[in-house]
This record gives structure tokens, C-alpha cells and sequence, in this order.
């Protein structure tokens, strides 16, 4: 064999192990304005916590989905006052501590700045 035909072969365990590490670096972090969805210490996807109209455990069909089946998780999923997709399924390691702490963070923000259509209790 030559370095043409392994070459590609290289590459592609590459990109798989890239892949893989990455799955398993999805990490969501709750700031005091945003959730931050990150992959690999990197944040991709910023949620502020001003516009969340509600959150809860389920599912929803229509929406992002930053959610990767791991055993024992539950899927929690966010549903935002705007945007296209309104729902983003997330899979957190303790969905009720973490929607617990959601909740906490948007009751600690100054009325004025949330806006109608949260749903919270």
C-alpha cells in the first residue's frame, strides 16, 4: 500500500474520532442571562434566559435538537417566546436540578427585563 490509499483511510478515522469526542464533550452551562450549549469547551448555541417562554421534560418534534441519547437522561426542552424553531431538546445530566435552576435564574431577573409569555412557576 502507498500513502494514496492510506491517506484517505487516515482521514477518515480522523474525522470519526473528531466526531466521537465531540458527542461526548456536549455540555450545557447556565450563565446568569443565557444556557450555553457547548461542544468541546466551545459555545455553539446561546439560549437567553429573557426569552425562554418555558421548560420542562419531554420532547418536542419541531425544533434544534441538541440532545444525544445517553442512558439515564431525560430530555428537557426549551421553548422560546421567537424564532423559527422555537423548541431545542436538550439532554442534561439531572433534567430536574437543571430546570430547577433555569427557573431560579429567570425568577432572579429584574421584571423589566422579562418579557411577556414566560410560563415558569
Amino acid at each position: 500500500m502507498d500513502w494514496q490509499q492510506i491517506l484517505p483511510v487516515i482521514f477518515l478515522i480522523v474525522v470519526a474520532l473528531v466526531v466521537f469526542a465531540a458527542m461526548f464533550s456536549l455540555r450545557y452551562r447556565i450563565t446568569q442571562t443565557e444556557i450555553q450549549i457547548r461542544i468541546l469547551g466551545v459555545p455553539l448555541r446561546k439560549v437567553k434566559l429573557r426569552d425562554i417562554a418555558e421548560i420542562k421534560k419531554g420532547k418536542a418534534l419541531l425544533g434544534e435538537n441538541w440532545a444525544l441519547p445517553f442512558p439515564g437522561r431525560e430530555m428537557v426542552v426549551i421553548t422560546r417566546k421567537r424564532g423559527l424553531l422555537k423548541n431545542i431538546n436538550i439532554t442534561p445530566p439531572q433534567a430536574d436540578v437543571f430546570i430547577a435552576e433555569v427557573k431560579v435564574k429567570i425568577a432572579s431577573l429584574p421584571p423589566e427585563s422579562i418579557e411577556p409569555g414566560w410560563k415558569g412557576k
